[in-house]
Formats: structure tokens, sequence, C-alpha cells
């Protein structure tokens, strides 16, 4: 519950810049509404992982409305790069932090192929688990490797999870 309030609103600051650059009349103008949306949606996935909906709703959005105003290679060019460097940028704390933490890194990973969505039970006293486990899983788990042991169930899975975000429970 606490990273929903500034992941709303992350994700109508993103939408204004969506709008914004799609109207710009300059190339200027673009590029600046371009990396402040992609610094938004990428600092989204460090508020809270699920986020990355946004970072792709981002990219296709951006995506769509370069295809359909800009026809200009330069403006392309700089809204990639504004892209891919906001995102090496933000990302690179938990990148960097990342290999610190080792083994809990790859329970997290397990955990997200073990279980498509965990949420909380609150009852008047305490709050209990709610665990929904991943009907595609196959064990043994094996972090990253067993996306490219089990593709099938690999792409089933990452679907679980971009359709149980937007799931109530």
């Amino acid at each position: 519950m606490l990273t929903d309030g500034i992941g709303v609103i992350i994700a109508v600051f993103t939408l204004i810049c969506l709008l914004y650059a799609s109207r710009a009349t300059s190339g200027r103008a673009t590029f600046i509404w371009a990396t402040l949306g992609a610094a938004a949606s990428n600092f989204s996935v460090m508020v809270r992982p699920s986020n990355m909906v946004l970072v792709v709703a981002w990219l296709c959005g951006r995506i769509s409305l370069l295809f359909l105003r800009q026809r200009r290679a330069l403006v392309w060019l700089g809204c990639a790069a504004a892209w891919a460097t906001t995102a090496a940028c933000i990302w690179a704390a938990q990148g960097l932090r990342n290999p610190q933490l080792g083994s809990l890194l790859e329970s997290h990973l397990n955990w997200g192929i073990a279980f498509l969505k965990h949420a909380a039970i609150v009852n008047s006293d305490r709050a209990e688990p709610l665990f929904f486990p991943n009907p595609w899983c196959i064990d043994p788990l094996s972090g990253w490797a067993w996306y490219l042991q089990h593709p099938y169930s690999g792409a089933a899975t990452l679907a679980g999870h971009i359709v149980g975000a937007f799931n109530f429970e």
C-alpha cells in the first residue's frame, strides 16, 4: 500500500509527459518531454518492481507517437537515447546492489516463479499472507535458468504476472 500512492502519481506524470510529447511542435520539446517521461517510467520500477508495466506502456506509447507524428531519425534516436540513458542511470543503483544480495536475489526470483502473486488478508488484529501458486511452475527452481529451461512455462508465468498486476486481489 505504501508504494501505491507514489506509483499512481508517477503514472499520471508519465501520461502527462506522453501527452505533451505528442503535442510538441519542435524536436527539442519532444525530446524534453520524452526524457522526463522516460525518467518517470524508469523510476517507477525502483518504487515498485511491478511498475514494469508502466515502462512497457511508455515505450509502446512513445514508439506509436514517434511513428505517427515524427518522421525525423534524429528525434527517434534522441528519444531512444533518452530512455536508455535514464534507465541506465536510475537502474544502476539496483544493478550494483543485486550482486551483493547473492542468494537473497535468487530466492526472490524463485518466489516469482513459484507464485504468481502475493497478497494479504487483513483481519482486525493482523494480516495473514495469501499466495497465488503458479500453475506453470516446474521444479526444480533455478532462477533465471528456469526461464530458458522451460520457455513456454516461463512465457505463461510472465503473462500471469502481468495479468495478476491488474487483478483486484
